[in-house]
């Protein structure tokens, strides 16, 4: 797990570089790209964050106070793991 968030940070980092390179030479596309596909990177991590954990997608304040009042919540199951 530690090997994936480190080249996930390797490449935000070289997204990054690249931004400020194409930022201070004027080409507008390429900063726009990296800015974009940055972005892109993010979202992707945080969509294969909820897949995996669907409770990661809440604050956990609702389902904490469901489990305090006693209640089973029916949905929150990972279609990748069943749990």
């Amino acid at each position: 797990m530690y090997t994936n968030c480190f080249k996930l940070f390797s490449l935000l980092t070289t997204l990054q570089l690249f931004f400020c390179i194409c930022t201070q030479s004027g080409n507008v596309a390429g900063a726009w790209l990296s800015w974009t596909g940055g972005s892109l990177v993010l979202c992707l991590f945080a969509v294969m964050t909820v897949l995996i954990e669907p409770a990661a997608a809440s604050s956990g304040i609702p389902g904490l106070i469901a489990y305090l009042n006693g209640v089973e919540p029916k949905g929150g199951k990972s279609p990748l793991t069943g749990k």
